[in-house]
């Protein structure tokens, strides 16, 4: 029963998190400069930036990071432990993406 309610959690966050960047990415694509700055962390200034079009990165992977899941949720039924690792790990690496992505999206607008 416990495990149902973490599914139910799991699927709700992962769609709305991946929705919101597809939505925020389409949406402020048409506001962004031509240059954005995806690689923030790096040092020298030019190598941070990067065309738009890399803003549709994070849906991508989120997209592939579901599908993973998916994928390795079916594998690990019989294992409770290794399933509720597998949630938790799916819902903070896509909540990381949403992050970055609308910190690009501050930093660019």
């Amino acid at each position: 029963m416990e495990i149902d309610i973490v599914r139910g959690f799991r699927t709700a966050t992962a769609v709305l998190s991946t929705c919101i960047m597809i939505l925020t990415g389409v949406g402020y694509f048409f506001l962004l400069q031509p240059q954005i700055p995806l690689f923030y962390s790096l040092a020298r200034v030019e190598d941070q930036m990067t065309n738009k079009e890399w803003i549709f990165l994070f849906p991508g992977l989120a997209v592939l990071i579901m599908l993973f899941e998916r994928l390795e949720s079916k594998q690990l039924q019989g294992s409770e432990a290794a399933e509720k690792i597998l949630i938790i790990g799916t819902t903070l690496s896509l909540l990381f993406l949403l992050t970055a992505l609308i910190r690009i999206l501050v930093l660019s607008v």
